[in-house]
């Protein structure tokens, strides 16, 4: 029934070698297999123009709906005389803060009418008096029946002082207003003026630079995250 042990061994010899050579190509075939079909994963390095691309025409478009935005609340009023209000440092000096108050200023003049009231602080006496002023010019004009839309770059420090001022007056006369951020020292730690100002602020519009800087204002100040709009410093000079 069985053949002789000899020639059993004889035939397994011979088809070992057969056996680890059809082993060796199911390898080769099911290595190939795999790397044809597995995705081409690119480098960092070469999708970083890409990334750079789509980044900058975020930006840019995200820029855009906001200036457009604040331009549509400011035309909802009835009336031609709707301005908007804006107040914001303005250079000199210049740095990054002015800098891109003054892109800002650039975009809605292109679409709305404007009118500027400086925050630049300039020298302790005079910047102090001429701040007060400008206020009382805020509130002159409005009184004077000209509805505006109020357009508030915060400052990041004392200067809020002022800028609670023309909140307030904004509130007096039921006005829209639409808070630019652009510091996180207010957003990481509060202190009474920080409270008060976004007591008064709370229901309007603000912008912010980023959302964990949203996450963080909604959190402290209990502002609607419905409210709260994101544009990066980044979107102003996205075209330079």
């Amino acid at each position: 029934l069985f053949p002789p042990q000899s020639s059993w061994r004889r035939e397994t010899s011979c088809r070992r070698p057969f056996q680890w050579v059809c082993h060796k190509w199911q390898i080769s075939i099911w290595a190939w297999l795999k790397l044809s079909v597995r995705p081409r994963v690119l480098s960092s390095r070469s999708q970083a123009p890409y990334h750079a691309a789509c980044g900058q025409l975020h930006l840019q478009a995200v820029a855009s709906r906001n200036e457009q935005m604040i331009t549509t609340e400011a035309g909802r009023v009835p009336g031609n005389n709707t301005r908007i209000a804006f107040v914001g440092p303005l250079p000199p000096p210049l740095n990054g803060f002015s800098s891109v108050t003054g892109t800002m200023l650039g975009m809605l003049k292109e679409r709305a009418a404007v009118e500027v009231f400086d925050r630049a602080w300039g020298s302790s006496a005079r910047g102090f008096i001429r701040q007060l002023l400008q206020v009382a010019r805020f509130f002159g004009a409005c009184c004077s029946g000209t509805r505006f839309t109020l357009y508030l770059a915060l400052s990041g420090g004392r200067g809020q002082i002022f800028d609670c001022l023309y909140i307030l007056v904004s509130r007096l006369f039921h006005q829209r207003a639409f808070i630019h951020h652009h510091s996180f020292a207010y957003a990481l730690s509060s202190n009474i003026t920080n409270r008060m100002l976004f007591y008064l602020a709370r229901r309007q519009a603000h912008i912010a630079l980023s959302y964990g800087m949203v996450g963080a204002l909604v959190r402290r100040y209990g502002l609607e995250q419905s409210k709260v709009m994101v544009v990066s410093n980044a979107a102003f000079f996205a075209e330079t």
